[in-house]
């Protein structure tokens, strides 16, 4: 479940960060040094603008399996 509030709700990318989460997606960097230090992955950091150009990064599409036929 998703819950949004106030003017973040109106962001496109804040909106499918969080839908990241019902996939069990974690902050980009968890492990890292600092968990939003991904500025490109929408697992990141999200902008709070309505023209940002953004997508999952490597590792969160291969953890919903977008590259299946490539696996071994």
């Amino acid at each position: 479940m998703s819950v949004f509030n106030n003017e973040w709700c109106t962001f496109p990318s804040i909106q499918v960060h969080e839908i990241g989460h019902n996939l069990r997606l974690l902050h980009a960097g968890e492990n890292q040094v600092g968990e939003y230090e991904d500025e490109v992955g929408l697992m990141g950091v999200s902008y709070g603008e309505d023209t940002t150009n953004m997508c999952y990064n490597a590792a969160a599409s291969w953890e919903l399996g977008w590259y299946g036929r490539r696996r071994k």
